[in-house]
């Protein structure tokens, strides 16, 4: 409304009030608002920060959406896209993850983060609620080699690993990974100095999102988020500082994602799950009982 100023959404308060973000260098997409994610809209705010953004300031990119895959290239859509199984039309309304990743590489900035909260499920007509799961070639669009000396640090945290999906909180509205990032930014991914380091806030994410999920969608449902962290000393880069006394700031939970996963496998009759269980928390706590849940599942599969 007129004189009215429009209330900052929670992700983006969230960069300004805890990030240190200046309000005017947080630039917001969304269907709600009046600049909306269009594919034109989001290739030009990313080639315009070439030469604006310092080379040593902070980049963060997040995507919040559809996020799919056809002929083995990553696609974003966009509020415009037309999502069809024809690569040629997809490369011509949505947004290549290739290309977003050589908009980003041309600012030449040293500190980059790039939230993907994507591959929910497939909006292409007569799929309906058909999980679209993360794949390796969307994953690998996001990449950016190490011998890219002008990078000091460089991260990209998924919404969920390869092979998952990504769920929605629909009593906030938001993916349960973006929940996460903000929650994390707010202060309960802080350490003791009250400082949100890029390995605490992932950290955070990691442990929190499977919990949450198992929690709201149960334990068939699965949903692990990962990151890759590139660059010199990138895990110790500080994104935020908490607002709170250090006294107050909630920290990670070192058992959280353990006890989360084995809820989430416990009775599962694939020796894969309780391998994979093992490769994480190799002295974890049920390390025993996974160890015989394999010895016991490969015995029932061992004809007589």
């Amino acid at each position: 409304r007129p004189g009215q100023r429009m209330p900052m959404p929670t992700g983006a308060a969230a960069l300004v009030e805890h990030a240190g973000f200046p309000s005017d260098q947080v630039f917001l997409l969304s269907s709600s608002a009046g600049d909306r994610p269009t594919r034109g809209n989001i290739l030009r705010r990313l080639s315009n920060l070439r030469g604006v953004v310092p080379k040593d300031g902070l980049l963060l990119v997040a995507f919040s959406g559809h996020g799919i895959e056809r002929g083995g290239k990553g696609f974003l859509l966009p509020a415009d896209a037309q999502s069809a199984n024809d690569v040629s039309l997809l490369e011509d309304t949505a947004v290549s993850v290739d290309r977003m990743r050589d908009l980003i590489r041309a600012t030449g900035v040293g500190q980059i983060l790039l939230l993907v909260d994507a591959c929910r499920n497939d909006p292409t007509a007569g799929k309906g609620d058909a999980d679209n799961p993360m794949t390796a070639a969307f994953s690998r669009g996001f990449s950016f080699e190490t011998a890219n000396r002008e990078v000091q640090a460089f991260a990209t945290l998924y919404a969920a690993e390869v092979g998952q999906r990504a769920y929605e909180d629909l009593a906030k509205r938001r993916g349960y990974f973006s929940v996460a990032v903000v929650e994390g930014l707010e202060g309960k991914a802080a350490n003791e100095r009250g400082e949100v380091t890029l390995a605490r806030l992932v950290s955070w994410v990691e442990e929190s999102v499977p919990r949450r999920i198992a929690l709201d969608l149960g334990t068939a449902k699965r949903q692990r988020p990962f990151a890759t962290i590139e660059g010199y000393r990138a895990a110790e880069l500080i994104l935020a500082r908490a607002t709170a006394p250090a006294t107050t700031i909630a920290t990670v939970d070192p058992k959280a994602g353990e006890f989360a996963l084995w809820n989430a496998i416990e009775w599962s009759h694939d020796t894969a799950d309780f391998e994979d269980y093992l490769k994480r928390y190799p002295a974890g706590t049920y390390e025993g009982a996974a160890r015989a849940k394999i010895r016991q599942l490969r015995a029932a599969a061992t004809p007589v």
